[in-house]
């Protein structure tokens, strides 16, 4: 896929999107390349114009649509969001309500809209956009999301670091009520979800880590991956397409 370059592979496993992580070696614009996997031909969608950066990017369920948040990394920012219409090889670009750090990704909701998560010095929690950018709901009491795999594959879950800033919780999408408090030694990195009822956890020791598959007591099920150094792999987890 090239060292230089992100690879997210679609839901339908047909497909992978390619971010570049060195921005403007070629042009003022930063791009996503979208690859067949199946015939090996690609194309690539301009997205924002420097000093604004894309990163981060997250198919929709059907595949017809990458995600990416946008940044201004020397300010630390992020204004919006550029959705990808993989279709029609076409980016839009679309400005928030409310600029935020450039450490919130955005994410798709089960629904298709568009959600970020939220600080306001006090309080972690999360934000869904509507297509305009504006804000349509707000659950401004679930904690901080993690990454841009906080939804459950069904979608009638999604996963926060808990107020308490310590352990995991898992909220029900529909009603933001909490259903599970998933014991956690804090310094716990959420990678995501392996299935509805487990999630993939980095569990980072002194010198190593190990990403296991835990359940919603907290305890292991099963490990993926031990990593006897640390920082000397990428690892990403994609469900096996069906």
């Amino acid at each position: 896929m090239g060292t230089a370059l992100q690879p997210v592979l679609s839901p339908q496993g047909d497909k992978v999107a390619l971010d570049p992580l060195a921005k403007f070696t070629d042009s003022t614009f930063d791009y996503l390349k979208i690859r067949d996997l199946a015939t090996g031909t690609e194309f690539s969608v301009p997205t924002v114009e420097q000093p604004w950066q894309d990163h981060s990017p997250v198919w929709s369920a059907d595949g017809s649509k990458v995600l990416l948040s946008v940044r201004d990394p020397a300010k630390g920012v992020s204004d919006g969001f550029v959705v990808v219409d993989v279709v029609a090889r076409k980016a839009t670009r679309v400005l928030t309500e409310a600029v935020g750090a450039d450490t919130m990704h955005f994410t798709f909701t089960p629904d298709g809209s568009v959600a970020r998560g939220f600080y306001d010095g006090k309080r972690y929690g999360i934000d869904i956009y509507g297509p305009d950018g504006q804000v349509t709901r707000t659950m401004h009491w679930v904690g901080q999301p993690r990454v841009t795999n906080w939804f459950s594959p069904s979608g009638a879950y999604f996963v926060t670091v808990c107020p308490n800033e310590k352990d995991l919780c898992v909220w029900d999408t529909k009603t933001g009520n909490r259903r599970h408090t998933v014991p956690s030694e804090g310094n716990d990195l959420i990678l995501g979800w392996f299935n509805n009822q487990n999630l993939l956890i980095q569990k980072i020791s002194k010198k190593s880590a190990k990403v296991e598959v835990v359940d919603f007591f907290g305890k292991s099920v099963r490990v993926l991956a031990d990593l006897k150094k640390l920082n000397t792999a990428f690892l990403s987890f994609t469900p096996a397409a069906r």
